[in-house]
Formats: C-alpha cells, structure tokens, sequence
C-alpha cells in the first residue's frame, strides 16, 4: 500500500445497508488511482440524492481546481 488513502480504501468495511436522509456530493479527481470502485458505489446506494463531480487531477485534486470546487459548492447554496 503506497499510502494512507490506499489503506484506508482496503480495510474499511463498507455496509452497503447504511442510508442517509441528506444529499451527498462525491467529489474526486479524474487521474484519482487511489479512488477504489466500490467506495463510490457506496455512495451511490446510501439513500440520499447523489451528485458525483470529477475535476482534472490525482487524489490532490483540489490544489489545483480549488476554484472549481468553491464555485460548484456555492452554486449548490
């Protein structure tokens, strides 16, 4: 395992029985390698309505699309 985000992906167990009344958004990078398929399928099954938003970029995403996701976030208000 390379790093604590691969760890983490392949020893939480996720319940796919668990749900949640509020909406949830998924955001990730789109060269994200550490991102497994099945934590996004959780997400997928947890009740809640369900936005799942991909920006350019690896698992740091973020430092570089910091704008996009503020934007994106503030137009959910």
């Amino acid at each position: 395992m390379k790093t604590f985000g691969d760890q983490l992906a392949w020893t939480y167990d996720f319940d796919l029985r668990w749900r949640v009344s509020c909406p949830v958004v998924v955001p990730c990078g789109r060269d994200d390698t550490t991102l497994h398929a099945e934590s996004l399928e959780f997400w997928r099954c947890s009740g809640g309505a369900l936005d799942e938003w991909s920006f350019a970029g690896a698992h740091d995403y973020i430092r570089q699309e910091f704008t996009g996701v503020i934007s994106k976030i503030m137009a959910r208000r």
